[in-house]
């Protein structure tokens, strides 16, 4: 059945912005235990054909594409630009619209969690713009993350690999540029990290790339190589246009506020939380001896951090799961695991 469907499909997607499986779960749960645990109610009607066929058919739409947000095909930023915000409030009053015209105490309960799930993540890309990404969030035109994972680690890149490289780096100086046109004021916090993570890709693209690229076939060989230089210089550019053109915001303005972040752990995450005991129970569980300094010997850089950070904090990890946080700048040498 379609709302079957969409059930076990958020349950394992990421949306952009959401952590969108891991809220999911949560929120099943959540409701799930709630009815299981409250006084018994009355039994629940017998969905009506209407109601109950229309939430089918609306499923298969959003699980099919129809609500996301279309940008240019033939432009990679397409998704980074003025039009894209617009698009995709458009899409999500769209989806509100259609999913309020069902009338959800006709629903099955899986039918009503699937419900509350695709509302939630709605309200949550209408509420999100209060956060001014696109102006406040420079690392977000950094779009370089996945590159040294497809070329890094013990299996050999394919074709397919280097060529996804080159498209990559092709399509980097034109995500930096459209940041230095949309950037407004940005927290320095994340200017700081922004510059950070620039820097990082620098020494990667001059170092660890350039070896690892001596092994890509032999007609992406050049590209590669060119390709590699103009980001590195886009990126200095981008530092610099970072420390010396760009106006901070105010020292604490990275903040989205205790109101904004119990709001999303209400209704988005369906969490019995606030601000405040979040931050309690993540105090509690990172005390030691889970919590430790650990020095780091030599700058942080993309292709260290990951793994290094995953060594030394293993011993350090519960059992009953992978977590672990790992903070730091290049100059200050310091993992927290």
């Amino acid at each position: 059945m379609p709302h079957t469907l969409l059930f076990a499909v958020s349950a394992s997607r990421r949306s952009r912005g959401t952590d969108w499986g891991r809220f999911a779960t949560l929120a099943c749960a959540a409701l799930l235990v709630s009815t299981g645990c409250a006084r018994p109610r009355p039994a629940t009607p017998s969905p009506a054909v209407g109601d109950s066929a229309r939430f089918d058919q609306f499923a298969t739409r959003y699980l099919a594409g129809e609500f996301r947000p279309r940008g240019d095909r033939g432009d990679p930023h397409s998704w980074m630009k003025p039009e894209a915000d617009r698009r995709g409030i458009e899409a999500a009053h769209r989806v509100l619209g259609e999913l309020r015209a069902v009338d959800t105490t006709r629903l099955t309960t899986q039918q009503r969690i699937g419900w509350l799930l695709v509302e939630a993540r709605a309200k949550r890309t209408l509420a999100d713009t209060i956060l001014r990404s696109a102006e406040r969030v420079p690392g977000r035109y950094i779009t370089l993350g996945g590159l040294y994972w497809r070329i890094a680690g013990d299996a050999e890149p394919t074709p397919e690999d280097w060529a996804a490289a080159l498209e990559t780096l092709e399509n980097a100086p034109g995500a930096l540029a459209i940041g230095r046109d949309r950037l407004v004021d940005p927290p320095p916090l994340w200017i700081q990290l922004a510059a950070a993570t620039a820097e990082g890709f620098v020494g990667f693209l001059g170092g660890e790339f350039t070896e690892r690229a001596r092994a890509a076939p032999d007609s992406l060989r050049p590209g590669l190589a060119a390709a590699g230089r103009r980001v590195r210089d886009a990126l200095n550019a981008y530092v610099a246009f970072l420390a010396d053109t760009l106006e901070p915001g105010a020292a604490g303005s990275w903040a989205a506020g205790a109101d904004y972040y119990d709001w999303v752990l209400r209704e988005v995450n369906f969490l019995p939380y606030t601000a405040e005991t979040m931050i309690a129970e993540g105090i509690g569980f990172m005390r030691p001896p889970r919590l430790r300094w650990i020095p780091w010997r030599g700058p942080l850089t993309p292709q260290t951090a990951g793994a290094n950070s995953w060594r030394t904090c293993r011993p350090a990890i519960p059992s009953r799961g992978r977590f672990w946080m790992h903070i730091g700048a290049s100059r200050a040498g310091f993992s927290l695991c």
